[in-house]
């Protein structure tokens, strides 16, 4: 498995998203609804958390555009994974909790697949263009930088404990 974990504010992953989108149109798939967003969609739901920690937070198959997204059944349950889309990545955003936390979003994959390795470089090297700042094993977008200077906690969890904080 290969992860990546970032610490971004709306316009931190919107910059991200074009950037990584430069060189072919991706699409989004929400893992619990399986609606599928285009790059304009995702703009309008990235920034905010929905959970107070990263799990408990929406996540995203992420794909090229022409490929098929397969929903795998278990018992009456349609399930949208990497288990049955190994061409894809996992996307879960992250963002502002409230005034004071920024929960820290991921992009992940636990497949070989070219295509998925593909998609992780892409990720890669767009947090490097789209100005991210390496902070100890976290990338912080630029805007999250600002937030993080001001006194905004970074963390894993809105009600984590203190020393799961990113410190400086």
């Amino acid at each position: 498995m290969s992860e990546v974990v970032f610490f971004a504010v709306r316009e931190d992953v919107v910059s991200l998203l074009q950037i990584v989108e430069e060189e072919r149109p991706l699409k989004y798939v929400d893992r619990m609804s399986h609606v599928v967003c285009d790059l304009g969609e995702m703009s309008h739901r990235v920034g905010k958390a929905t959970g107070d920690n990263l799990i408990k937070c929406d996540s995203f198959l992420v794909a090229d555009r022409d490929v098929p997204i397969k929903t795998r059944m278990v018992g009456k349950t349609g399930h949208v994974d990497q288990l049955i889309n190994p061409d894809t990545i996992t996307l879960t955003p992250g963002g502002v909790w409230d005034v004071k936390t920024l929960i820290n979003g991921r992009f992940a994959t636990a497949s070989k697949a070219t295509k998925s390795q593909d998609l992780m470089k892409r990720f890669k090297v767009g947090l490097r263009r789209a100005g991210f700042t390496k902070v100890k094993a976290a990338w912080v977008g630029p805007e999250a930088f600002k937030l993080f200077r001001q006194g905004m906690r970074l963390t894993i969890g809105a009600y984590a404990a203190k020393e799961f904080d990113l410190v400086l």
